[in-house]
């Protein structure tokens, strides 16, 4: 049956069956475990094995990645798998309080880019925004062009 990683803790993973919408716990085998790692978001194949005393889920296989985030370690010359199949990356910054830092926001687009995930840009704290310390419309024109959609929020104007 299919199911989908919503939380792991070593081989402990809680898996959400795409059919019915159950909740339940599996185990992954070794052999599995030996060949890639299994992170949030992967779809996967469980089995339901009879224990005597009740039944266990077993993740029999990993089903193929449409998109994975990943964690590089240049030094150890490793790739970190984090999460699997996400289908958009939100990247809310603040435009006030603390400043904003169009660094750290490159950043973030730059690796949605890399691990080629739709992205969008919140812009917060629009209640504080002060058109000299923060050009919005250049903000906007500026990740526009990578299909990068961009929003403005604030939490005290409804």
């Amino acid at each position: 049956m299919k199911a989908r990683i919503y939380r792991s803790s070593q081989r402990e993973l809680q898996c959400k069956i795409v059919d019915s919408g159950e909740i339940v716990t599996a185990t992954a085998k070794g052999s599995i475990l030996k060949k890639s790692s299994i992170v949030v978001g992967d779809y996967v194949q469980l089995e339901k094995v009879d224990v005597g005393t009740g039944f266990e889920y077993l993740i029999a296989s990993i089903e193929p990645r449409e998109s994975l985030i990943f964690r590089n370690f240049p030094r150890e010359r490793k790739k970190k798998s984090i999460a699997a199949n996400v289908d958009l990356i939100v990247v809310v910054v603040t435009v006030s309080k603390p400043d904003y830092k169009r660094g750290l926001l490159d950043r973030y687009l730059m690796r949605a880019f890399q691990w080629k995930v739709p992205t969008i840009v919140v812009f917060n704290k629009m209640d504080q925004y002060d058109p000299g310390k923060f050009d919005l419309e250049f903000e906007s024109r500026r990740v526009a062009h990578l299909d990068v959609d961009t929003y403005e929020i604030t939490a005290k104007d409804i």
